[in-house]
Order: C-alpha cells, then sequence, then structure tokens
C-alpha cells in the first residue's frame, strides 16, 4: 500500500476480509508458565497477552509466535539451558486458536544470553519467513515494541530485510538516550532504537512523538489509549458512578518521577481543604517520598502495593476522582502513554489528568486537563473539578466510560491491528 494510513482515532475500522498469516514477536507465553516459573504478573506481559487472546478471539491471530524463556538472569538462577520445546498458546479447538510458540535463545549466561536470543531470533524468523513465502504468501512481523528486549530490534529487522519480509512495530516506549560519559552505552542503545523503528515497514505508536522524533513518513497509525487488561476495565465500568460527598483523590501505579507522584504530592500539600483525601497505591523509588509525606499529613494515605484486583477495586470504589499527574517533558516519559488513564476512564470516578501523549485532542470532552508541568498547574485543576456541578462532572465521568468500552479495549485496538498489517 502506496498511501500513509494516518495516525488515527478509533473512526474509520475497516472491515476485515479474510484469515491474515503473520508472526508475533515479543515477551508473551503460556499462562501456565507463571506457575512453572513462579513469576508475578507484569503490565508488560499482561498487556501483550491481551493484544494476542483478543487476535485469536477475532479470528486474526498469529501463524507463530516468537518469545524467550521466563527464567531469571544468570547467576540468580544458574548456569542453565533456555532451550525448549515449542508449546501452543491458546487453545486449537477453537477456531483462531492454537499458535506454535517458539523459544529463543541458548544459555542464561550473559552476555551470551542476549546475544544468543538475537540470532536464534534472526534464524527463526527466516526460516518462517522463507515457508510463508514458499506457500506464495507475503509475510508479515508484528513485534511489540522491540521485541522481548530493546536492544534486539535489530536482528529482527535485519531478518526481514535479508528475507524480503514486512515488519510493524506496535511502539509502547523507547529507553531515553543519555549524553553523559557514563551513559555512553544507553546513548548508543537509543541510535540504535531509533534506527530500528526507522526500518520498520509500519508503525503503530502509542504517543504521536515516535513519530516527529523519527521524521518517519511511512504507514503509520496511532493506538490510542490501550490496557492491561479487558478483564479488569469491564469491573470497573460496573462501579455505580461516585460523584458526591467529600473530594477523594486517588492515584494508583508506579511512584516514580515520570509518573508524577512527586508533582502531584506537592500540589495536594499546598492546597488547604481540610475535607480533602489522597489516597496512593504502588511501588517504586519514590515510596519513602511518599511515606513522608502520608506521615506529614493526615490526608494523605499511603496504601502500599496491592497484590489483587479485589484490593484495588475495594480502593476505587472509595475513591470520587483519580488523577493521572504524568510528567510531560522528561525525556522518560516523551513515548509512552499511560495506560492508568484508561483505566481511570472507565472507573466511573472524575478524572485530572495532566496533558500528556496530548491527549486535549481526543479527550477533552471526558476530563479536567492540566498543560503547565507544575504543582500549581495540577493543584488548579484538582481546586477547579471539585468546584465543577455535579451534573457536568457526571456527563464527563459516563461520556469518558462510553468511550473505553466502545474503542479502546483490546477487541477493538486488536482489529485495528489487524487492518493495518492486512494493508501495509
Amino acid at each position: 500500500m502506496d498511501c500513509m494510513i494516518v495516525e488515527g482515532s478509533h473512526e474509520g475500522t475497516k472491515v476485515r476480509k479474510g484469515n491474515l498469516q503473520f508472526l508475533f514477536i515479543g515477551s508473551v507465553f503460556p499462562r501456565e508458565m507463571f506457575w512453572e516459573y513462579e513469576l508475578s504478573q507484569s503490565a508488560t506481559i499482561q498487556t501483550q497477552g491481551s493484544l494476542l487472546d483478543a487476535l485469536l478471539e477475532n479470528g486474526n491471530g498469529p501463524d507463530c509466535l516468537l518469545t524467550t524463556l521466563p527464567v531469571k538472569r544468570w547467576p540468580n538462577a544458574g548456569f542453565q539451558s533456555i532451550q525448549r520445546e515449542d508449546v501452543t498458546y491458546g487453545d486449537s479447538s477453537k477456531e483462531g486458536g492454537g499458535v506454535v510458540v517458539k523459544f529463543l535463545g541458548w544459555n542464561n549466561f550473559e552476555p551470551i544470553k542476549t546475544l544468543s536470543i538475537g540470532i536464534d531470533g534472526f534464524l527463526k524468523f527466516l526460516q518462517w519467513s522463507n515457508e510463508q513465502k514458499s506457500l506464495g504468501a507475503q509475510p508479515i512481523a508484528l513485534m511489540y515494541n522491540l521485541g522481548p528486549t530493546h536492544h534486539l530490534a535489530p536482528f529482527f529487522v535485519l531478518a526481514a530485510k535479508f528475507s524480503g519480509a514486512k515488519i510493524v512495530s506496535l511502539v509502547t516506549d523507547l529507553e531515553p538516550r543519555s549524553f553523559s560519559l557514563r551513559g555512553i552505552v544507553g546513548w548508543l542503545s537509543y541510535r540504535l532504537q531509533c534506527w530500528s523503528l526507522k526500518q520498520m515497514d509500519g508503525l503503530l505508536p502509542l504517543n504521536q512523538n515516535v513519530i516527529r522524533d523519527l521524521n518517519y513518513t511511512k504507514p503509520s497509525k496511532q493506538i490510542f489509549g490501550i490496557l492491561p487488561s479487558d478483564d479488569f476495565a469491564i469491573k470497573l465500568s460496573h462501579f455505580p458512578v461516585s460523584n458526591s460527598g467529600d473530594p477523594i483523590f486517588l492515584f494508583t501505579g508506579s511512584l516514580n518521577e515520570v509518573r508524577g507522584i512527586s508533582l502531584l504530592l506537592e500540589a495536594f500539600r499546598g492546597w488547604e481543604n481540610p475535607k480533602a483525601q489522597l489516597l496512593i497505591t504502588g511501588r517504586g523509588e519514590q515510596e519513602p517520598l511518599v511515606s513522608k509525606n502520608a506521615s506529614e499529613d493526615a490526608r494523605i494515605e499511603y496504601l502500599g502495593f496491592l497484590k489483587t484486583e479485589e484490593e484495588l477495586l475495594g480502593v476505587y470504589e472509595r475513591a470520587t476522582f483519580v488523577v493521572n499527574p504524568h510528567r510531560m517533558y522528561p525525556m522518560g516519559a516523551r513515548y509512552v502513554f499511560p495506560s492508568k488513564l484508561t483505566e481511570y476512564m472507565a472507573s466511573g470516578r472524575y478524572v485530572i489528568s495532566s496533558n500528556h501523549g496530548e491527549i486535549e485532542g481526543e479527550y477533552k470532552e471526558f476530563m479536567s486537563i492540566y498543560f503547565e508541568d507544575n504543582a500549581q498547574s495540577l493543584r488548579e485543576k484538582l481546586v477547579e473539578a471539585v468546584a465543577l456541578d455535579s451534573a457536568t462532572r457526571n456527563d464527563r465521568i459516563l461520556l469518558a466510560r462510553k468511550r473505553v468500552l466502545e474503542h479502546q479495549l483490546w477487541k477493538h485496538h486488536s482489529k485495528e491491528v489487524a487492518n493495518f498489517l492486512e494493508n501495509i
């Protein structure tokens, strides 16, 4: 397809024609392996699993999946082989189910591990691509972000070039560049990431800064607002709207500078409203800062890291407002899109958010958005949100929830992804 697929909204999704055969590259594996390898669920792996499940459910599942065995790095798990026979992802008895899973790499000892995964990935990609061409098909690969790790993308890009396959990336983030002497390796890694993405035949970014900064002119389409799990958003959507009583604000997620928790604490503590409360859940490098503020201000309650959905649902029930103070300008924030924002929109609570990811164009009807990356701007929006009349808040809450349920679940995004691949 010669014309560009423009960065998109939820509108204009085409009806698919026939079955699409493609290769999926990422960090996802059958769920039984979580127990076998004693793994905790990560948002990244959960998100990829949700995408893969939705593709299968819609009849657009991949022909093959390339991934890595979920073992800890040596020496934590010892010097060991990471080779394993192929397994099946999904239910092969169902229509569209049963994807062949091939594990990459040979040994768990670094740096041999990363190199072996890359070489093995290159060879398995070539093999799959040649099989597709022998059947008269155009081989297409979908890579989640830059592969199992940011450093492996060049192996798959080169495999695509050698084999004549097309390759597309669903870009969720980049590791930011560093110009310090200690960050030379990081800077080189960033340049390699950029080079790899520019070689792609198409990009599906969450954040349009990827397209701008790369000056990318090949087909692209923005995937606007994703979730780790559709199921959790649907559970949240069953909550009655909470839009009265004292203002109880909720922040849940990573406690670090990029996610904006320190900015939120500064904004909230500078607001002399004795009835306002702030609930915080999560973990991260700024956990001591959160604990300190909670000990100094009785309005702030730090609930720690919640391990179960039931615990988190209970906290959402207490809240009347949810806050996404994601920083807008640091390099670590430039290429990501906060999945928590989509979760918040489904919750039936009024959302206050930064304009990170330039959400104003899509979300201005659903929430209060601030534009200056500082505590004063955020504080003004907290005050403004509480002062809004109840009817206006209620209308925005319901519109936000409707947007998520009708356009931003993976069952919708997976169709966008499949149509993009089909037309690349």
